[in-house]
């Protein structure tokens, strides 16, 4: 009769808890807006508002000035509920056996292995299109199956426009841009000059290297007698920003295949991000993971840490013979300091 070898579950926790930190290393979205985990339903934050006014001037002997206090603005959304299963068939198992390895057990630790690297793919690529898709836009949505609203949730960004598309390479402005939205930190404690950056995807950075407009970037080509004008790199264009006290330009071309196989940039043409230095350095967001009903089993829970109420599972079951790998999570992007993050149109 044939028997499995297969993982437990406390083994495949391990496992996740330790591929998590090195997948969300990879993308910048995560130094942006950084994974934490809450015990709690409903995600509900503070946000102070701007320090207004001087130092009163009183003379001697004179009473002091009274300063009112700071507004405080209360936001709080519910999460929205995300999971997956996968499943290895009952055809699935009858055909994993590996050849020659008669009156052995069937291991199935490759296989829970690949499908729970799919799940965590999955899982990241979520996170990742929420993330961009709320720093390019301003709002996101969440789709259930049958494509009904799950949640979506809005914040005040003011978008940033060029005067000219950067694809117009000949009159475009991309200099003068940068230094018109520059000017965006007046009020807020953010700076866009040279700490700040702008993230692209690699069409828009392409259109930004060809500028040729002789009144703008155009003119910074490098120009010999021999060669006429060189193509500029980004590292060329960065190197001038900083001197310029301008952002730097961060090319992001990373995409996710949906469903249908077809190709979907976190960042698409014409869309920008451009991500102002904080005076004080904390992240402008967060996106949290809240309570799953799930995790009242114990044996689900990935133990302390950031990334505690990620709900995961395996499970060996008859008539029919299947194996189900499931991962679920509750979670939303909690935006601490929406002036800092401006949508840019390009």
């Amino acid at each position: 009769m044939s028997t499995y070898a297969y993982a437990q579950n406390a083994e495949l926790s391990m496992i996740l808890q330790d591929k998590m930190p090195v997948l969300t290393m990879k993308d910048p979205l995560f130094e942006l807006m950084p994974i934490k985990s809450k015990d709690v339903a409903r995600l509900v934050w503070d946000q102070r508002g701007n320090y207004v006014g001087l130092t009163s001037a009183r003379g001697y002997d004179g009473g002091y000035g009274r300063v009112n206090r700071e507004s405080v603005s209360r936001y709080g959304v519910d999460p929205a509920p995300y999971g997956d299963q996968k499943l290895m068939t009952e055809d699935w198992l009858t055909n994993s056996r590996q050849a020659g390895s008669f009156g052995t057990a069937i291991d199935l630790t490759e296989g829970q292995a690949g499908d729970q690297d799919h799940l965590i793919t999955r899982m990241i690529q979520r996170i990742k299109s929420v993330g961009w898709t709320l720093f390019t836009t301003g709002t996101y949505s969440v789709l259930g199956p049958m494509g009904q609203l799950i949640m979506t949730d809005t914040f005040n960004l003011t978008p940033f426009n060029v005067a000219t598309t950067w694809a117009t390479v000949n009159t475009a402005t991309p200099l003068l841009d940068l230094r018109n939205a520059k000017l965006r930190h007046r009020g807020h404690s953010v700076n866009f000059g040279r700490n700040a950056k702008l993230f692209l995807n690699s069409q828009d950075v392409n259109s930004l290297l060809s500028n040729t407009n002789p009144n703008d970037l155009g003119a910074k080509r490098v120009i010999t007698v021999n060669a006429g004008a060189q193509p500029m790199t980004l590292a060329d264009v960065n190197r001038y920003l900083i001197e310029a006290d301008l952002p730097q330009i961060v090319e992001y071309d990373d995409s996710y295949l949906d469903e249908s196989g077809n190709v979907n940039l976190f960042i698409p043409q014409g869309y920008g991000v451009l991500v102002g230095a904080r005076d004080y350095g904390d992240p402008v967001a967060e996106f949290i993971f809240t309570r799953h009903a799930d995790l009242i089993r114990s044996g689900g829970r990935l133990g302390g840490g950031d990334f505690s109420n990620i709900y995961y599972d395996f499970e060996l079951k008859k008539n029919p013979a299947r194996g189900i790998s499931t991962l679920a999570f509750n979670g939303a992007p909690a935006f601490y300091f929406p002036s800092a993050i401006i949508p840019f149109r390009c």
